[in-house]
């Protein structure tokens, strides 16, 4: 069942006329499971695929890519807030081909004492703006956070089992347990990758995949599903830490919000920091805006 006022997914409506291999459609599709279709959608998937053309040129062979939309959370649709909550309620009432329903998201139908509800539920937990965030807490705020824009997942990790992971085996900053000085941390590696990347592509942004990516990937690739196109849900194997949140205080402890995936069930949870062969960062790329 889905989160109470969450509308039912109806699977012919999306699929309907919708070319999974159309990377721009997919897109679209994509959003409009969680912001409804009152747009042009035409439109839409021109701007796409222009934008994802373009990504790709620039790119060029060096990188291998996965594109999604970007997926703000926040955002109003017929005067409905689009939250986490809200958001991932609509993911879940999505179905399989067979018909069957995924595992509801994990925390939300945790109690309300659950670490991972409490850092994922805004005033204790992350707020509209941490969950948007596509920079470092203390930076100024990158405009494009806020818009629905294309991007595309970096997915030449070093492991096998999940290519959405880069920066393994780190302490997420120099407040991680085991921590010692003068190791390298997963912030500092980002802030260097990121400054690399962006002297080598100078018409693209290299940021870290956030949860809208997260969010955007798990709809598509269940989209994919749905037209027979068998893939895993994103980081089934290992966990995501998104580092834009920053660390939050919830409970007594320290802890970076993450997502994963258990089978195909989504999860936002928490982690500690210490440095893990199966905790890193997605990495996305979009277009510079002028």
């Amino acid at each position: 069942m889905a989160i109470e006022g969450v509308p039912t997914f109806e699977r012919p409506e999306i699929v309907a006329g919708i070319d999974v291999n159309d990377r721009a459609a997919l897109a679209v599709a994509a959003l409009e499971v969680v912001y409804g279709s009152n747009w042009d959608r035409e439109k839409a998937q021109e701007d796409f695929h222009n934008d994802f053309g373009e990504i790709a040129a620039q790119l060029g062979d060096d990188r291998r890519i996965e594109t999604y939309p970007h997926m703000p959370f926040a955002s109003t649709t017929d005067g409905q807030k689009v939250t986490v909550e809200s958001a991932f309620g609509t993911i879940d009432a999505m179905q399989r081909r067979d018909g069957t329903t995924y595992p509801p998201t994990y925390p939300f139908r945790e109690d309300d004492g659950n670490i991972s509800k409490r850092l994922w539920t805004p005033g204790e937990g992350y707020d509209e703006a941490d969950v948007n965030r596509m920079n470092m807490p203390g930076d100024p705020y990158d405009p494009q956070a806020t818009t629905i824009h294309a991007r595309a997942a970096l997915i030449d990790g070093p492991q096998a089992e999940e290519r959405l992971l880069h920066l393994l085996d780190l302490s997420f900053d120099d407040k991680a347990p085991g921590y010692s000085k003068g190791d390298k941390t997963q912030v500092e590696e980002l802030a260097r990758l990121t400054a690399e990347f962006e002297e080598a592509y100078p018409g693209l942004t290299h940021r870290a995949v956030i949860l809208g990516g997260f969010a955007a990937l798990t709809i598509q690739r269940r989209l994919e599903g749905l037209a027979g196109v068998d893939k895993k849900m994103p980081m089934e194997w290992g966990w995501m830490a998104i580092p834009y949140l920053g660390r939050k205080t919830v409970g007594g402890g320290s802890w970076v919000g993450l997502a994963d995936s258990y089978g195909d069930q989504p999860g936002l949870g928490w982690w500690i920091g210490f440095a893990y062969s199966y905790g890193g960062f997605g990495l996305s790329v979009g277009l510079k805006e002028d």
